[in-house]
């Protein structure tokens, strides 16, 4: 990266009118040996930044512009209004946006292997899961651009499809993947109710189970490092980052795209996030840590928790179930096990001295008087008004307001469906099963009405009457039918 290599790089943007406007080249990580995460972070700006790089340059040709330190053509920015486009406020995705306006204007991105520049990357849990959700939040602000959409309708098929995978769609798709773990899971237990084995459902809940730990992911950085250091220290690398927690890692940063993503394609929001670039030494307390992770990754995880008992229960004979049994419905939800222990034990793993006694016993007393506060500012109530505050469109920021009612009830289709899975399986005709019917319709229904109170009260407030009744029919509905 001497002079030479400078001086051939300014050579890539030909005087005078030439087409190209952005010249890219590759980045090497210098913080990836500052520790496990640090080396987790690397690997994946690694793998994007070198081999899908290449890709999206040719045969791809769908690069655009990351954030990385591309060079400019001076005169077309200066004559373009800027590298962005104009905004009264900041972008969260303002270096694609740029890539974006290039390509639009009729101008061509090249991308060269033969120049490096060293960039340092996040190297703490908390620090990666924002940068991780800023990318997000993002992305879901550029599906709904016009620049997106213009882009879409001028490229061939195989362009865009090389652009959908490397782009937008690479978020698209991690948070189906993650949702296509609920759903493994809810079909898993559905099927337990309704004690059927159909052997093709469960050949596609394992294939599908393949693609929730973030092997994908994994192999586009193993084949770079074959590319750098050869096969065998390649598959070292590679065991040795397993071992160190790396799929726990991946799990829990797909989880934060998905989130991050699919929350600001619902209700927007996206805004810069600062994360800083330190190393983390200090502990981080188990509050801080259900403030940040709670409402995106644990309470999903416990979801997954009480689905996976319930199939344990539901698959069990006379309400036991012997070791080879258990054995046999662990290896068939063992995919689920190991996105719940990523989702519920991943920022403990990678948090500094979160296993020392003194340590847990502080945080738990903390914890306890966080929860337990009556402050309206720093308690868990509040923190609690301000995610469902959102949900419930309670400042009036959403268009839609009949669409919160609709999306707070269609949250509720799977119980339901689960409930009369359940009653299906009772015996009706035996008193005893008729009890324990109308022990878990009272049961259910209160937890919809707790769960869906305030976006009820809220959403139905600001629609008709007829509306009004309408809600509430369809709320209470399920539960009067299979009375």
């Amino acid at each position: 990266t001497g002079p030479t290599s400078n001086a051939d790089l300014l050579d890539e943007i030909p005087k005078g009118k030439g087409r190209v406007a952005l010249v890219g080249f590759r980045e090497w990580i210098f913080s990836e040996d500052s520790g496990a995460l640090a080396e987790f972070a690397a690997a994946t700006e690694k793998s994007f930044g070198t081999t899908v790089q290449r890709l999206m340059h040719w045969p791809g040709a769908s690069r655009f512009h990351y954030g990385h330190p591309d060079v400019w053509r001076r005169s077309f920015v200066a004559t373009c209004g800027g590298v962005s486009k104009a905004n009264k406020g900041l972008h969260v995705s303002e270096d694609v946006f740029g890539g974006y306006n290039t390509i639009l204007r009729g101008r061509d991105i090249k991308y060269v292997d033969y120049i490096a520049v060293g960039k340092g990357r996040d190297m703490s849990m908390e620090t990666i899961c924002l940068f991780e959700a800023k990318i997000a939040s993002g992305n879901g602000e550029q599906v709904l651009s016009r620049e997106v959409r213009r882009l879409g309708h001028s490229m061939d098929f195989m362009r865009l499809m090389t652009w959908y995978h490397t782009g937008n769609g690479f978020f698209i798709n991690t948070a189906i993947t993650m949702l296509s773990v609920h759903a493994t899971v809810w079909v898993m237990l559905l099927m337990s109710f309704l004690q059927e084995n159909n052997t093709v459902i469960q050949n596609w809940i394992s294939a599908v189970q393949l693609l929730q730990l973030g092997t994908l992911s994994v192999v586009v950085y193993w084949i770079t490092l074959v590319l750098d250091v050869g096969l065998f220290y390649s598959v070292w690398i590679i065991v040795k980052q397993v071992l160190q927690g790396s799929l726990m890692f991946y799990i829990f940063r797909a989880q934060t795209s998905a989130y991050s993503f699919t929350q600001d394609l619902f209700f927007g929001g996206a805004k810069y996030l600062a994360t800083g670039r330190g190393y983390k030494l200090q502990h981080t307390k188990f509050k801080d840590l259900w403030q940040r992770f709670g409402r995106s990754h644990m309470y999903f995880g416990a979801v997954l928790t009480i689905y996976c008992l319930a199939i344990i229960a539901a698959k069990s004979h006379n309400g036991s179930v012997n070791g080879r049994e258990l054995g046999g419905i662990v290896l068939a939800i063992w995919a689920p096990i190991l996105v719940i222990v990523s989702l519920l034990f991943g920022p403990f793993w990678f948090t500094p001295f979160a296993f020392r006694t003194e340590i847990i016993q502080s945080d738990i007393d903390e914890t306890q008087r966080w929860f337990l506060s009556p402050s309206l500012t720093n308690s868990w109530q509040s923190w609690n008004k301000e995610f469902t505050d959102v949900w419930s469109n309670a400042h009036n920021k959403q268009m839609g307001r009949l669409a919160t009612c609709i999306r707070a009830h269609a949250m509720k289709l799977p119980t339901v469906l689960m409930l009369i899975a359940v009653t299906y399986r009772l015996d009706l005709r035996a008193g005893s099963d008729i009890s324990k019917a109308v022990v878990i319709i009272v049961i259910a229904g209160g937890i919809q009405t707790v769960c869906l109170e305030d976006s009820l009260k809220i959403a139905c407030t600001r629609v008709s009457q007829k509306c009004k009744i309408l809600c509430w029919g369809v709320h209470f509905g399920p539960a009067l039918c299979m009375c």
